[in-house]
């Protein structure tokens, strides 16, 4: 048995300077920096997580998600290693076309721990839906890889709005749409997954303004979803097409650029 915690990037820059895209600062308007705020909720998620035996850190690429990973593990007495999976980056209908995300320098600028012998699961994206929830099946996919991988130890995955709606899509059957820097736990027992709870905050200080779908709601107890034969099967057939589609990118990616 173990935790899959999911933690949502801190605030945004553009949250609070609306402009923010027209000023000097907007390097990629679809990856802009953590605002003070969105610093200070990251490490209000941090010192809530310090005790938990987390073995497993992955993080979507995009700065204001390094960021928030960075001022989590802060709080840390001996932090992971961080894995850089472009798979858990932002749904592809609120980037750029391609995605705008910093370079491995860049990202190491801002957090130097990181795994850079990890092999991600995708270094260039797949074409998806542009709609809100046009990434599930590619979290899934990434997911499933992610889980096979590490069969143990608890994860912590750090993510957007759309992908972690997504990872409870795929494993308790529920979009579950949360709020900046709230936490949801998912526990794994063998192939079963229990959802203890999503969109928590009660370890935020302002818990004002949080760019949710929930009102505010918690859930606690959640659904429990146990992987079905045809469920595994059709996860293998989809992951014999994610894969054809992985070979066929071009790998060559700006992130793992070092220019």
């Amino acid at each position: 048995m173990r935790n899959i915690w999911v933690v949502r990037h801190g605030e945004r820059v553009d949250h609070v300077i609306k402009n923010w895209r027209n000023t000097p600062d907007c390097v990629r308007w679809d990856d802009p920096p953590l605002s003070e705020r969105g610093l200070r909720q990251a490490d209000e998620v941090g010192k809530f997580l310090a005790s938990e035996p987390i073995e497993h850190v992955f993080t979507s690429p995009f700065t204001r998600c390094v960021q928030t990973t960075s001022s989590i593990l802060a709080n840390f007495h001996d932090a992971p290693n961080v894995r850089v999976e472009p798979g858990f980056g932002e749904n592809l209908s609120s980037c750029a076309d391609p995605p705008g995300r910093p370079p491995m320098k860049d990202i190491l600028a801002i957090h130097s721990s990181v795994e850079e012998g990890y092999k991600p699961i995708y270094e260039v994206l797949p074409k998806e839906p542009r709609r809100e929830d046009g990434c599930a099946d590619r979290i899934d996919f990434v997911l499933r890889e992610v889980l096979d991988k590490y069969p143990n130890g608890d994860i912590l995955i750090v993510s957007h709005g759309s992908p972690i709606a997504s990872v409870h899509l795929a494993l308790i059957g529920s979009w579950n749409y949360v709020g900046l820097c709230t936490i949801g736990k998912i526990v794994q027992d063998g192939e079963s997954f229990f959802c203890d709870y999503y969109n928590e905050k009660q370890h935020l200080t302002d818990k004002t303004n949080l760019r949710d779908h929930l009102n505010g709601k918690t859930k606690t107890g959640g659904s429990r979803r146990r992987l079905s034969p045809r469920f595994v099967t059709s996860h293998v057939l989809a992951r014999d097409k994610m894969l054809g589609q992985r070979a066929q990118a071009n790998i060559q990616s700006e992130l793992w650029s070092s220019e």
